[in-house]
């Protein structure tokens, strides 16, 4: 990731990028924005996108999320 975050199971990373299309090709029906929680970005995600942050509690959450799951609430930390 661009902001020098490891790659572990117990540090998720955050990134945004707007898009016109996803990676796969695809039209993006989210107003071409993304955020994304990941553990490990995989290789083709880390170039495509700005890491910016790093999750600092409940990071084990992220493996149980379904495609179906919403965000309820988000707390951006400014230091």
């Amino acid at each position: 990731p661009e902001v020098g975050l490891p790659e572990t199971p117990d540090v998720g990373s955050i990134t945004y990028r707007s898009l016109q299309q996803d990676p796969a090709g695809g039209v993006i029906a989210s107003g071409s924005q993304l955020f994304l929680a990941l553990v490990a970005p995989p290789p083709d995600v880390v170039d495509a996108y700005s890491f910016f942050g790093k999750i600092v509690d409940g990071v084990e959450v992220l493996s149980t999320l379904t495609v179906s799951d919403t965000i309820e609430s988000i707390t951006i930390i400014e230091e």
